[in-house]
């Protein structure tokens, strides 16, 4: 279906594939067969973590990572809250407030998920794999990376062997979104001025359509250069688009 709706327009729509989660070789195969057949630039899994499923970080997920980095196409992280996703402690923290457990979970899941691609050694073994961590905006990663680089000198990440610190990993392979100038992107685009990209998130309800990149062109808070990157420069590095 979404091969056949970006063939309309394959100069402005391109296609992210969706993974299962059930099995790593499955996800290897679905990947292999929208990048090769249909030209995907992208695959997009939930960072929640099921129970009795291969964690990303083992060893199941290696060939998924290398066939990424070698057919340069990226890896979007991307959470969600429905009847399927395991929430049972959010439900009991928050007394199924529905409002409560969505701003927590998203966020939450991506610090986790973020956490298992550089503690887990993911992003040292594979240093041309691109990590996309949306919908959950951007600046919540400038303080969590000051975080990992303290736990790597006070602690080590001693499983991942890593060579440089999370920091490093996250301004060489990571990206996250943003939807609006939220409060500090500007000193968060001073430290990863090419890892934050737009998204609108149409069509889901809390998105806007039309009119959702105004407020990211009327801002007087970001250079125009700075706008440029987040609207289309990043967006290009992250989906291996500039050569095309």
């Amino acid at each position: 279906w979404l091969a056949e709706y970006c063939a309309r327009d394959p100069s402005h729509l391109i296609g992210v594939a969706t993974l299962p989660m059930t099995d790593a070789g499955d996800a290897l195969d679905e990947a292999r067969r929208c990048v090769e057949q249909y030209g995907f630039r992208g695959v997009w899994r939930r960072p929640e973590q099921l129970a009795g499923l291969a964690r990303p970080d083992d060893d199941d997920y290696e060939p998924l990572w290398s066939f990424l980095e070698e057919a340069d196409v990226a890896m979007a992280v991307h959470p969600g809250l429905n009847g399927v996703v395991p929430a049972d402690e959010l439900r009991k923290r928050y007394r199924d407030d529905y409002t409560a457990m969505h701003a927590v979970h998203f966020v939450s899941e991506q610090i986790m998920a973020l956490t298992t691609f550089v503690a887990g050694g993911i992003l040292e073994r594979h240093p041309r794999l691109r990590v996309a961590f949306l919908e959950s905006g951007a600046t919540w990663a400038l303080s969590y990376m000051h975080r990992l680089d303290e736990h790597l000198e006070t602690f080590g990440f001693d499983r991942a062997r890593l060579s440089m610190k999370p920091s490093e990993y996250f301004r060489r392979q990571c990206f996250v979104s943003v939807e609006e100038p939220e409060p500090a992107l500007g000193v968060m685009l001073e430290a990863y001025p090419e890892s934050i990209v737009f998204a609108s998130d149409y069509p889901h309800g809390d998105g806007t359509f039309p009119g959702s990149t105004r407020e990211l062109l009327e801002t007087t808070e970001l250079s125009h250069g700075a706008v440029h990157s987040i609207l289309r420069d990043n967006a290009e590095r992250l989906y291996g688009l500039t050569a095309r």
